[in-house]
């Protein structure tokens, strides 16, 4: 149970960071 929470914390926060990244590649990406 402790590994599939884990994992699914991992999969959330490397999502959250994609989309964190995108969108400071498009502010950059504006400028």
């Amino acid at each position: 149970m402790e590994k599939f929470f884990l994992k699914l914390l991992s999969n959330y926060v490397i999502s959250k960071g994609l989309v964190k990244g995108s969108f400071l590649i498009s502010l950059v990406g504006l400028k």
